[in-house]
């Protein structure tokens, strides 16, 4: 299997470019640039972002182990997680709910005449969510 053929984009003022998640990217600024990015989560990887944060919550569990008996012990871990990773595990939950209500909201808001790739999508999204919101009843 062979590597996927590089792309080459010269990018004109007022132009922007989306780079989909997990493609490697490399860039070179001809001019004087602004960039403006965002480390953008969706159905297709956030998967990632939660093996992260539970491995992220891991590590500073066993960081500061010797303090477990100490009161709110739980409470520290996630405060730290939160300052390493930008959120607690109970703000995820509440990120994947959100996102969830957003996009059975598009559902029901949606048009006959919507193009079936912005249903598929809300499908593929609101099927993700569930099943990682599911796991964690579970676990």
């Amino acid at each position: 299997m062979g590597f996927p053929r590089p792309l080459s984009v010269i990018q004109q003022p007022g132009q922007i470019i989306l780079v989909p998640s997990g493609w490697s990217h490399q860039v070179h600024n001809l001019d004087d640039t602004i960039s403006i990015n965002h480390n953008w989560v969706n159905a297709s990887n956030i998967d990632n972002m939660e093996n992260h944060l539970l491995n992220e919550l891991k590590d500073v569990e066993n960081e500061i182990s010797d303090c477990k008996t100490m009161e709110g012990w739980h409470e520290q871990c996630e405060l730290i997680l939160k300052s390493n990773s930008g959120m607690k595990m109970n703000e995820f939950q509440t990120f994947l709910k959100f996102i969830l209500n957003r996009r059975q909201q598009g559902i029901w808001n949606s048009k006959e005449e919507d193009d079936e790739s912005k249903s598929w999508q809300i499908d593929f999204d609101i099927e993700t969510i569930l099943k990682m919101l599911n796991k964690s009843l579970i676990d």
